[in-house]
């Protein structure tokens, strides 16, 4: 399956999700009217004239409702905001991008390559300090929102092929639509949950007083007021019992829908990186490890479906939410005879290294170098492979120091944006710097005067790179910081009348990433349009500009034009226009907002008309790739660097 392909299959394994959510509850209100029935014998008798009694049962049905509705809303409200609040639900701390420590600072370029190399904007890092298990989760509603945390003996423990293979695990998870999927899992989890706990409390409640040994000393032993106590009891126990058959229910579910989806992230990391010795060097230490890959939070039962390894101990395994050990390790292709237990960190290192070639299961061949094909670009949104990987280390060692310094905090990360958009020419730069002075800070405007000369001499396939690099201290600018530097970026665009490719693509992606500051990351997924016909009009504005930007001649244009759209379905039927319209990179910018809410299945044939209006002629400039990657990043489909 492609990108777009494992979005879809997200998309329905959620309403699988919600329809075992509706069957569950079904059974919880069936469960709690027939232990209702039994209760309300019990505390009066005779009361009970018929087992079908629909105000008992619409009552019961209205609180079970509400008592899981409660839950399930609170839990999904809270988790809403993005996946920084699992993070630090779980113990997690954000790590500092200009860290001084060298394991974090080792964690960080990692996944700055693995970003860089996939295309997705770099995450937010979390380490939990006071796990010493090796694990990691990724969390979030989409690349745009998600967050990275690991353990402290994850980033102690494993050496950097290693860290590489659990990371690129994580990244399979962010690119496949998993994060949606499990964050919500624990917001319908967390309804079932606050049944047995509700129950727990009126048990422990009632024990010491009607129901227990301190009850055999009460002074009143009436009758009516002790079979009143005895039936609170038992209402306690039954919804302790009945949410603890959720709980189970549950386990299931998690178990079910992450077994397979851990064994497709860890071929797809071993897909990404070619090294299957790290990803099982990783898996084997956690084998031989007192800790193994274990959380000692309290919230780790509701995350355990989150996590690279099992975070918390089941008594069965068919409620474990990962498979074990040796079947994942073997699937890797790695010949491993036994899972060791705790062995010295030296002889579990040397384990790692000495792993056999794999035998089957994983290619190895390196695949092709990435270069602009219309026929296959759409195929390549959601991939990386150890060309990208090579090339995105590559880029952070060559990146001057000064540069690197200033994506990481960010004063120096505007100055970066300000800097990419200065002309070469005089005049116009002029212009620019005198808007400079007056539309941002004097800190900022130091920062982009020291920094213009190392980013002219930047070279082109560097600048987006050095965007996603700087992305994260972006996202940390404050909301009215933001508007004010919105409004500066389009002052410098605006110096010269007119719009580049560059400056398009530029402002294209700084307002992509932004985006998900203003908006939940949940209403950021929700799918509008199902069809093509309501958006038709948006995607004639984008291939035109496409077109435009992409050929020399009104003759090739037009044709490329007409040819990208006949890609679209339904297509002929819509009716596509005899004239190219003159559209506005203004226009085509909100067209590309509309655009970003269709359906995967739509974004793949838009993403492949888009590459068609481009590349059509065989022929692609900096600016036109720096074009195509910004329209895939508008429509939150991740695409990496062009290699050639």
């Amino acid at each position: 399956m492609n990108f777009f392909e494992h979005q879809d299959k997200a998309r329905q394994n959620t309403t699988q999700l919600v329809v075992l959510f509706i069957l569950s509850i079904a059974f919880t209100i069936v469960a709690f009217y027939g232990a209702a029935l039994v209760i309300a014998a019990i505390a009066e008798p005779g009361w009970v004239t018929s087992i079908w009694q629909p105000e008992l049962f619409g009552l019961i049905a209205i609180a079970v409702l509400g008592i899981v509705g409660f839950g399930t809303i609170t839990k999904t409200w809270q988790l809403r905001q993005g996946g920084w609040v699992v993070a630090e639900s779980l113990g997690g701390r954000c790590v500092e991008l200009n860290t001084d420590d060298p394991d974090e600072q080792r964690l960080l370029n990692v996944i700055s390559e693995m970003a860089i190399a996939s295309g997705v904007p770099v995450p937010q890092v979390y380490v939990m300090d006071e796990e010493l298990g090796i694990n990691a989760f990724a969390a979030g509603y989409s690349a745009g929102d998600a967050a990275i945390g690991v353990t402290r003996g994850c980033i102690e423990r494993l050496n950097r092929d290693e860290l590489q293979g659990v990371i690129a695990h994580e990244f399979s998870h962010i690119l496949n639509g998993d994060m949606r999927l499990n964050i919500r899992l624990m917001g319908v989890l967390q309804g079932i949950l606050s049944i047995y706990l509700i129950g727990n409390f009126i048990f422990r409640s009632t024990y010491y007083l009607g129901g227990g040994r301190r009850y055999s000393h009460s002074r009143d032993r009436g009758e009516g007021g002790g079979r009143s106590r005895l039936a609170i009891f038992l209402a306690g126990l039954s919804m302790m019992v009945i949410g603890s058959i959720g709980l189970f229910c549950g386990r299931a579910i998690k178990s079910a829908v992450s077994r397979q989806r851990e064994f497709l992230a860890d071929a797809s990391a071993v897909q990404f990186t070619r090294n299957p010795n790290g990803l099982a060097g990783a898996l084997m230490k956690i084998g031989g490890l007192s800790e193994g890959s274990k959380i000692a939070s309290p919230q780790a039962e509701a995350a355990s479906h989150l996590f690279f390894g099992n975070a918390v101990s089941q008594l069965s395994s068919v409620f474990a939410t990962h498979p074990p050990l040796k079947q994942r390790i073997q699937r890797l292709g790695v010949t491993v005879k036994d899972l060791r237990s705790p062995a010295s960190p030296s002889d579990l290192a040397a384990d790692s290294r000495s792993f056999a070639a794999p035998e089957s299961g994983v290619s190895m061949a390196a695949p092709p170098s990435f270069a602009p094909d219309a026929d296959r670009l759409a195929d390549e949104v959601g991939t990386m492979s150890p060309q990208h990987l090579k090339f995105a280390r590559a880029f952070l060692a060559r990146l001057p120091e000064d540069l690197h310094a200033a994506a990481t905090d960010r004063a120096g990360s505007i100055a970066i944006v300000f800097g990419l958009l200065l002309a070469r020419e005089a005049l116009v730069r002029d212009r620019q710097w005198n808007l400079l002075r007056s539309a941002t800070t004097p800190e900022v405007l130091t920062r982009t005067q020291y920094l213009a000369p190392q980013l002219d001499t930047l070279a082109p396939r560097d600048r987006l790179p050095l965007l996603d690099f700087a992305t994260p201290a972006l996202r940390a600018i404050a909301p009215e910081m933001r508007d004010r530097v919105w409004t500066a970026i389009d002052q410098l665009i605006r110096a010269d009348d007119r719009v580049s490719l560059s400056e398009f693509a530029i402002q294209t992606i700084v307002t992509s990433r932004w985006r998900a500051q203003t908006r939940s990351p949940e209403d950021a997924v929700k799918v509008a349009h199902e069809q093509l016909a309501p958006i038709w009009s948006d995607c004639i504005s984008v291939i035109a500009v496409l077109a435009t930007a992409g050929h020399d001649t009104p003759k090739t244009q037009h044709f490329a034009f007409r040819d990208s759209l006949m890609r679209l379905p339904d297509a002929k039927q819509l009716g596509i226009p005899d004239d190219m319209p003159d559209i506005s990179f203004e226009a085509a910018g909100n067209s590309l907002e509309t655009l970003d809410r269709a359906a995967p299945k739509l974004k793949q044939a838009l993403v492949n008309a888009c590459a068609h209006a481009v590349l059509l002629d065989g022929q692609v400039t900096d600016e036109e790739a720096e074009l195509l990657r910004a329209i895939a990043i508008a429509l939150d489909c991740p695409l990496p660097p062009f290699l050639k």
